[in-house]
């Protein structure tokens, strides 16, 4: 009992040696880092701050999500550049434009990445390092004295300064006066123009008109992966929007689940998973399979489909009411 009680101790602690040696080779396949070209700037300059990513191919980068400020400096902007995809890993690159308005030393916080490999859908983090940058005033005396401003010297008016007032006056006048002619000598219209009425299209056949167009389009199979999807998921929430009346449109995923729970939509898991994909093909460059391009086309269709039923009971009960 004792031999067999060691022997199982030893395989336990193996497996967890191996563990932790593949996450280390893994974590070492995955480089981040912050740079900048110089740490002294004058204030009111922009101090760019290039992010970047080293990975293997599998792995899926998120850009930095930093918000308004990074630490007591100003983010201006944001630049995301194409990653570069070498035979074995992947170089992804962000340039943070900061700006800081006071003078002193500033320390640029590390800056969190955020990943995930391709299949999985747990997140990993990694963090640069942080930085440190010294922004120095703009220069002049600063030791003198203030001393009074003198006042501006007025100079003598000329018919210069009066000529666009006398052609504003003169084409307020002409416009009145050209009003003025048009309704006293216009003739009256012989007929009527009519109103043309466009009749408003049901939302679930608008809907399937679009599903149709998209389809045509073949977008993602000349290479428009996005715009296939963001299309795709547009069409359902746009109908969403139609049917129930909520701004399904303008909502995030989350927000969108969290309405559609209410009303009983979303009922399967795939469906779901149509708007999670879609996220990560818009925001994580996230290429699927062609059949999981042609699955989607079915899940949306089944979505707006099932949702067409839950809105014939809120219908009656308008009409109840």
């Amino acid at each position: 009992m004792k031999l067999k009680f060691k022997h199982n101790t030893g395989l336990i602690l193996t497996g967890i040696l191996i563990f932790i040696l593949l996450n280390s080779v893994n974590a070492a396949e995955i480089q981040v880092r912050a740079s900048i070209d110089t740490a002294n700037y004058l204030i009111g300059d922009w101090i760019p701050l290039k992010v970047e990513a080293i990975h293997p191919q599998n792995v899926v980068f998120f850009p930095p999500d930093v918000g308004e400020k990074a630490g007591d400096l100003d983010i201006v902007k944001i630049e995301n550049f194409q990653p570069v995809v070498s035979k074995d890993q992947v170089h992804h690159q962000w340039n943070l434009i900061l700006a800081a308005y006071d003078t002193g030393k500033f320390e640029i916080p590390a800056i969190e990445l955020r990943c995930h490999t391709a299949g999985d859908t747990a997140i990993s983090a990694f963090k640069t390092e942080p930085l440190q940058v010294y922004i120095a005033g703009a220069g002049g005396d600063t030791l003198k004295a203030p001393h009074d401003i003198k006042p501006p010297v007025s100079a003598p008016l000329e018919f210069a300064d009066f000529l666009p007032f006398i052609i504003l006056i003169a084409w307020v006048g002409f416009l009145v006066l050209a009003i003025w002619w048009w309704k006293k000598y216009r003739k009256p219209r012989e007929k009527a123009i009519e109103e043309v009425k466009i009749p408003r299209l049901d939302p679930y056949d608008y809907a399937n008109k679009r599903f149709v167009e998209l389809e045509n389009k073949k977008l993602w199979e000349r290479g428009f992966v996005k715009e296939y999807w963001s299309e795709l998921t547009e069409i359902v929430r746009e109908y969403l929007e139609n049917a129930f009346i909520f701004n399904a449109l303008e909502m995030t995923t989350d927000e969108l689940f969290e309405a559609g729970d209410k009303l009983g939509l979303f009922r399967e898991e795939g469906h779901r998973e149509l708007f999670r994909q879609a996220d990560w093909v818009k925001f994580a460059k996230f290429i699927p399979a062609a059949e999981d391009c042609i699955k989607a086309m079915k899940t949306a269709g089944l979505i707006v489909r099932q949702a067409k039923q839950l809105t014939i009971p809120l219908m009656d009960t308008e009409a109840v009411l």
